[in-house]
């Protein structure tokens, strides 16, 4: 919580008390992805005059001092997750039926491959980002039920 509130200091911005909300919003839902919609839709629970304008733009201030991570999806809105180090590099697998993301904790192959890059091309690898699409087990056991009926 101090190290969100120093950094935007340190960057010349404020500890707001949407910003706070925002931010512990992304800290009570650290196993979920939430896009800003979503995050704006429980922020107004708590602050009916927070904007969905003011979350993209905390988003977007997060995401740049490295606190959060955007994830990307294939012609879908990005989904936020909380960025803690080394460890956020890893893997996400995204089904394309019903969106569902999951985390793979392992990080496979990173940790082998940023030594590679950067002693073959001195280049310092900041962010990866390794998405798997295919279908969840829920959606896959749907499927196979809709066939048999």
């Amino acid at each position: 919580m101090k190290k969100f509130e120093v950094l935007l200091k340190e960057n010349g911005y404020k500890m707001t008390g949407q910003r706070q909300i925002i931010w512990n919003i992304l800290l009570e839902s650290q196993d979920g992805y939430l896009s800003p919609k979503e995050i704006w839709e429980i922020a107004r629970q708590r602050d009916k005059a927070l904007g969905i304008s003011t979350v993209y733009r905390s988003l977007q201030i997060m995401d740049e001092l490295g606190i959060i991570r955007c994830l990307d999806k294939k012609d879908e809105i990005s989904k936020y997750e909380l960025a803690s180090g080394e460890d956020t590099i890893h893997p996400h697998l995204i089904c394309m039926y019903c969106g569902k993301i999951i985390g793979v904790a392992e990080n496979l192959f990173v940790s082998d491959s940023n030594a590679i890059i950067h002693d073959k091309y001195n280049f310092e690898v900041r962010d990866i980002q390794v998405k798997y699409y295919g279908i969840c087990s829920e959606c896959a056991r749907k499927s196979c039920e809709k066939q048999v009926v």
